[in-house]
Protein backbone atom coordinates (compact mmCIF):
# COMPACT_ATOMS: atom_id res chain seq x y z
CA UNK A 1 0.00 0.00 0.00
CA UNK A 2 2.55 2.59 0.74
CA UNK A 3 4.24 1.23 -2.51
CA UNK A 4 0.78 2.23 -4.28
CA UNK A 5 0.60 5.71 -2.60
CA UNK A 6 4.36 6.38 -3.05
CA UNK A 7 4.24 5.40 -6.71
CA UNK A 8 1.29 7.99 -7.45
CA UNK A 9 2.99 10.80 -6.04
CA UNK A 10 6.24 10.59 -7.30
CA UNK A 11 5.07 9.86 -10.51
CA UNK A 12 3.20 13.14 -10.79
CA UNK A 13 5.57 14.82 -8.94
CA UNK A 14 8.51 13.64 -11.34
CA UNK A 15 6.50 14.17 -14.66
CA UNK A 16 4.39 17.37 -13.60
CA UNK A 17 6.44 18.96 -11.27
CA UNK A 18 3.39 20.11 -9.42
CA UNK A 19 2.08 20.52 -5.76
CA UNK A 20 0.65 17.16 -5.25
CA UNK A 21 -1.39 16.73 -1.68
CA UNK A 22 -3.42 13.78 -0.16
CA UNK A 23 -6.98 15.18 0.80
CA UNK A 24 -7.15 18.69 0.57
CA UNK A 25 -4.75 21.95 0.27
CA UNK A 26 -3.63 23.05 3.00
CA UNK A 27 -4.58 26.92 4.10
CA UNK A 28 -1.22 28.33 2.69
CA UNK A 29 -0.96 26.13 0.08
CA UNK A 30 -4.68 27.60 -1.36
CA UNK A 31 -3.38 31.63 -0.68
CA UNK A 32 -0.22 30.85 -3.18
CA UNK A 33 -2.47 28.73 -5.61
CA UNK A 34 -5.22 31.89 -5.50
CA UNK A 35 -2.53 33.86 -6.13
CA UNK A 36 -0.07 32.16 -8.51
CA UNK A 37 -2.65 29.53 -10.34
CA UNK A 38 -4.58 26.51 -9.73
CA UNK A 39 -2.17 24.27 -10.91
CA UNK A 40 -2.03 20.65 -8.47
CA UNK A 41 -3.23 17.51 -7.62
CA UNK A 42 -5.35 16.04 -4.88
CA UNK A 43 -5.28 12.47 -3.95
CA UNK A 44 -8.26 11.30 -1.67
CA UNK A 45 -8.75 7.51 -1.12
CA UNK A 46 -11.94 5.93 -0.77
CA UNK A 47 -13.30 3.15 1.53
CA UNK A 48 -12.06 -0.33 0.82
CA UNK A 49 -14.53 -2.87 -0.84
CA UNK A 50 -14.21 -7.09 -1.53
CA UNK A 51 -13.34 -7.90 -4.74
CA UNK A 52 -14.23 -10.44 -6.82
CA UNK A 53 -10.84 -12.32 -5.30
CA UNK A 54 -11.34 -13.60 -2.03
CA UNK A 55 -7.28 -13.33 -1.30
CA UNK A 56 -7.71 -9.27 -2.23
CA UNK A 57 -9.74 -5.87 -1.69
CA UNK A 58 -10.11 -2.98 -3.43
CA UNK A 59 -10.17 0.79 -3.05
CA UNK A 60 -11.07 3.59 -5.37
CA UNK A 61 -8.34 6.46 -5.30
CA UNK A 62 -9.68 9.66 -6.83
CA UNK A 63 -7.25 12.34 -8.10
CA UNK A 64 -8.13 15.63 -8.97
CA UNK A 65 -6.24 17.65 -10.81
CA UNK A 66 -6.71 21.24 -11.37
CA UNK A 67 -5.87 23.36 -14.07
CA UNK A 68 -5.47 26.71 -14.66
CA UNK A 69 -4.32 28.14 -17.98
CA UNK A 70 -3.06 24.65 -19.61
CA UNK A 71 -3.96 24.54 -23.20
CA UNK A 72 -2.77 21.18 -23.11
CA UNK A 73 -5.21 19.88 -21.22
CA UNK A 74 -6.43 16.87 -23.15
CA UNK A 75 -2.96 15.40 -23.94
CA UNK A 76 -2.10 16.15 -19.91
CA UNK A 77 -5.36 13.65 -19.12
CA UNK A 78 -4.26 10.99 -21.19
CA UNK A 79 -0.27 11.39 -19.68
CA UNK A 80 -2.16 10.96 -15.89
CA UNK A 81 -3.75 8.29 -17.09
CA UNK A 82 -1.08 6.48 -18.41
CA UNK A 83 1.37 7.67 -15.66
CA UNK A 84 -0.87 6.29 -13.03
CA UNK A 85 -1.73 3.51 -15.11
CA UNK A 86 1.55 1.94 -14.91
CA UNK A 87 1.70 1.76 -10.88
CA UNK A 88 1.62 -1.75 -9.58
CA UNK A 89 -2.16 -2.85 -9.01
CA UNK A 90 -3.61 0.12 -10.28
CA UNK A 91 -6.20 0.08 -12.89
CA UNK A 92 -7.76 3.17 -15.04
CA UNK A 93 -11.67 3.31 -14.06
CA UNK A 94 -12.75 6.50 -15.82
CA UNK A 95 -12.17 10.82 -15.83
CA UNK A 96 -14.76 13.44 -15.32
CA UNK A 97 -13.84 16.89 -16.75
CA UNK A 98 -15.70 20.08 -15.99
CA UNK A 99 -14.34 24.02 -15.61
CA UNK A 100 -15.37 26.36 -13.06
CA UNK A 101 -14.94 30.19 -12.59
CA UNK A 102 -13.45 31.87 -9.70
CA UNK A 103 -16.14 33.91 -7.76
CA UNK A 104 -15.98 37.73 -9.00
CA UNK A 105 -13.34 37.01 -11.63
CA UNK A 106 -12.77 36.21 -14.81
CA UNK A 107 -10.28 33.27 -14.00
CA UNK A 108 -11.27 29.73 -15.21
CA UNK A 109 -10.23 26.45 -13.61
CA UNK A 110 -10.20 23.28 -15.28
CA UNK A 111 -11.00 20.35 -12.91
CA UNK A 112 -10.53 16.67 -14.00
CA UNK A 113 -11.18 14.22 -11.38
CA UNK A 114 -9.84 10.69 -12.30
CA UNK A 115 -10.86 7.42 -10.50
CA UNK A 116 -8.65 4.07 -10.61
CA UNK A 117 -8.67 1.23 -8.53
CA UNK A 118 -6.34 -0.54 -6.21
CA UNK A 119 -5.87 -3.88 -5.55
CA UNK A 120 -4.71 -4.89 -2.50
CA UNK A 121 -3.06 -8.34 -1.23
CA UNK A 122 -5.14 -9.58 2.28
CA UNK A 123 -1.79 -11.43 2.48
CA UNK A 124 0.69 -8.41 2.78
CA UNK A 125 -1.33 -6.39 4.75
Amino acid sequence: MKEQRLGIKTKLDDHFKLLVVEDELAEDEEEEMAEEGYNCFLIEYGEFQPSSNERTISQNVYITYLSEKQDDLEEQIIDIISLISGVKRLLFVSSKSDRFQMKDTDRYIDRVVFTFKRVIPLECI
